[in-house]
């Protein structure tokens, strides 16, 4: 099943909605948040990879459908912090 996800990342809580092709809600997940800047990129990058897995893990959803992921995070404020979570 093709998807699309959504996250919404804070400082505390992260807030992840996944949904079909036609825009009907899949999953809701919240979980850790993080900061690249006060948390460092290892530690955030590992927070976002395990929230998503547990998002997907609850439809049981494949990494290799999703169409589009969009990310709102706050602390990404550099061109230097925006390149380098370009690959989280």
């Amino acid at each position: 099943m093709k998807y699309y996800i959504g996250m919404d990342v804070g400082a505390t809580t992260m807030r992840i909605r996944i949904a079909d092709e036609t825009g009907n809600l899949l999953v809701e997940h919240e979980g850790e948040g993080g900061t690249v800047n006060v948390a460092g990129y290892e530690y955030v990058a590992a927070v976002y990879r395990r929230e998503l897995e547990a998002a997907l893990a609850k439809k049981g959803l494949s990494k290799e459908d999703c169409i589009c992921l969009c990310a709102g995070a706050c602390g990404v404020d550099s061109p230097a912090l925006r390149e380098n979570t370009s690959s989280l």
